[in-house]
């Protein structure tokens, strides 16, 4: 563990860490696009890794604790852990010699700002990649797909101990139907995220970033296309206007969608207990 540099991740604000994560990238890589809402760079694994710089908390965390004993950081004014958590795995990565693409965004706690302008200025995917992973999950061992419905690419990462569960926004949620690439979203050791009393376990961090390196380094994989579930329209309030079911031939390899008739059921709870009908007013999918 890094704690010189998860400290100055962790005590700066947006702008500051904008600024940091810039100068640490243009140092390490040939390709680096600063653009206002977000860093992009480009590696040299076929996976792009993506964290964002703001959190909720507007006040620097000027104390931070420590329990050697837990292993967990803390501090009162919130420690930020959503997510500098994945932005400090993202530098150390890198600092440690790993070439993955990378993308910094600004904004996602305000519905996923630089992930929008990104795709605004990338409308198709500018590099050859496998698949995008977010480093933006609260827990341990969750992984993510929210509306990828590729069943392929959910055993593969689940393949590297992380157990499938349920969430309702992140920037790959925007990403990753634009691109058409698969992605997924890992647990990076916060809890108690959006409040003063949230939390780093510093185990589960490092236990996430050793597998993180592991899915780097795996010379085996393949493309991962996207496969959207669900599609996005409502039906007075209750249920949604088809199932998208993947169809794969018989070398596994996604050839098109069989959709279902309209099912009748409310609107999903999530556990963090609100419902993901609308999101800035506009309507989002139903993930399942």
């Amino acid at each position: 563990m890094n704690f010189n540099l998860l400290k100055n991740v962790i005590q700066k604000t947006e702008k500051n860490l904008y600024e940091y994560c810039g100068k640490k990238i243009l140092g390490l890589y040939k390709t680096v696009d600063l653009a206002q809402k977000y860093i992009y760079a480009k590696g040299e694994i076929p996976i792009m890794l993506t964290a964002h710089l703001d959190t909720v908390h507007r006040k620097i965390p000027e104390d931070i604790f420590y329990d050697k004993n837990k292993k967990v950081i803390w501090s009162p004014d919130g420690i930020g852990g959503d997510d500098r958590c994945g932005v400090y795995s993202i530098l150390h990565l890198i600092a440690n010699g790993y070439r993955p693409h990378v993308l910094f965004t600004t904004g996602e706690e305000t519905g996923g700002v630089g992930a929008d302008a990104f795709v605004s200025d990338y409308p198709l995917c500018p590099v050859d990649i496998n698949y995008v992973l977010e480093l933006d999950r609260h827990g341990i061992d969750d992984v993510v797909f929210y509306n990828c419905g590729n069943e392929n690419f959910q055993k593969y990462i689940q393949t590297f101990g992380f157990k499938k569960a349920w969430g309702t926004f992140s920037d790959i949620s925007i990403i990753s139907p634009a691109w058409e690439v698969a992605s997924a979203n890992v647990s990076m050791g916060y809890f108690n995220e959006h409040t003063a009393s949230e939390y780093v376990n510093l185990t589960i961090l490092e236990n996430t970033i050793s597998k993180v390196i592991n899915m780097l380094c795996d010379t085996n994989t393949t493309f991962f296309d996207h496969c959207p579930v669900y599609v996005n329209k409502w039906y007075n309030g209750y249920g949604y206007s088809g199932y998208k079911a993947p169809q794969y031939n018989t070398n596994k390899k996604h050839v098109g969608y069989t959709e279902l008739p309209l099912l009748k059921k409310p609107p999903p709870t999530y556990e963090d207990g609100y419902s993901d009908r609308f999101m800035n007013g506009t309507e989002r999918d139903y993930y399942d």
